[in-house]
């Protein structure tokens, strides 16, 4: 289990990664990316929803960019030497998540809600949704 110093407010508190539930995250990913400018106005309305779906689209093409590393591993995360940024796969699908979080609160979205309804839903639908491969 991952343990991780979240900041909040003037403090920081400490939180194990199982405890941090969608929608925590996603207000979380909201108030990082306002408090770091990329919510400021101006900046976020020239960018626009389609804009924000390009930077998630961006970090899935991250993601791709890792498996296609000769030394791949799924599991395996590295760290920059300059700043010891985490990098990989799995710092990839965390970027993905944080942008889909950023935008969900920006919006006001009950990202949680929505993931339950959809999961419910998905479990009704037909084996490869009635497709063929």
């Amino acid at each position: 289990m991952i343990d991780r110093m979240m900041g909040r407010g003037n403090g920081s508190i400490l939180i194990k990664a199982s405890d941090l539930g969608i929608n925590e995250m996603s207000k979380q990913a909201y108030a990082t990316a306002c408090e770091k400018g990329f919510r400021d106005a101006g900046v976020a309305e020239s960018r626009g929803i389609l804009g924000d779906l390009m930077l998630i689209v961006t970090e899935v093409a991250e993601a791709a960019e890792e498996v296609r590393n000769p030394e791949f591993s799924a599991t395996r995360t590295y760290y920059r030497k300059k700043d010891r940024k985490p990098e990989g796969l799995p710092a990839e699908l965390a970027d993905i998540i944080i942008r889909i979080g950023d935008l969900a609160g920006s919006l006001g979205i009950d990202l949680s809600a929505a993931v339950v309804e959809k999961m419910k839903f998905n479990k009704t639908r037909p084996r490869l949704h009635g497709k063929t491969c």
